[in-house]
């Protein structure tokens, strides 16, 4: 990495770094290499998948709250089809009195009902969690390549103390 590259991601105070996302984020050119990467020569690799998927989860939770606005989605569209399928059985009484068992119906529609409002609950409070961590993380806003500064020019990294 370039010295400009270091210095922009020595601005981000995390803790938890994703360093793969946060160079990206920085917005500087990249380029790849192309190289053989040769055979081991001692023991086995330690990556497996669960460690995969653990780095995957952490590049997505580090950079993305899609997983949260899912999760209330899923709670609001559990809530309609919830509603929908109590005044289908409302109608169903009032039009078709015999036609399903007493009882049942009520207790499976009402579990559904609470468990939806629990999963909307819960998505709503982990979109509020995840802006206030957003906060914390206290990432810059943008990364200044250059600065004017009476006319001239600069580098914005040459005024950065190290």
């Amino acid at each position: 990495m370039d010295k400009k590259v270091v210095q922009a991601i020595l601005q981000f105070p995390e803790r938890d770094l994703f360093l793969r996302g946060i160079r990206a984020f920085v917005g500087f050119k990249q380029i790849g290499i192309d190289y053989v990467r040769p055979e081991r020569m001692f023991g086995i690799t330690t990556n497996n998948l669960a460690k995969n998927i653990a780095w995957a989860k952490k590049g997505v939770l580090s950079f993305s709250y899609t997983p949260l606005t899912i999760l209330s989605f899923l709670g609001t569209a559990l809530l309609l089809v919830t509603l929908l399928l109590a005044i289908m059985q409302i109608l169903s009484r009032i039009l078709f009195p015999s036609s399903a068992p007493k009882g049942i119906t009520t207790v499976l529609l009402t579990i559904l009902f609470f468990g939806s409002v629990n999963l909307f609950g819960l998505g709503i409070v982990a979109e509020y969690i995840a802006k206030i961590f957003e906060e914390v993380k206290q990432r810059p806003h943008f990364i200044r390549r250059t600065i004017i500064k009476n006319g001239e020019i600069r580098s914005a990294y040459d005024s950065v103390k190290t």
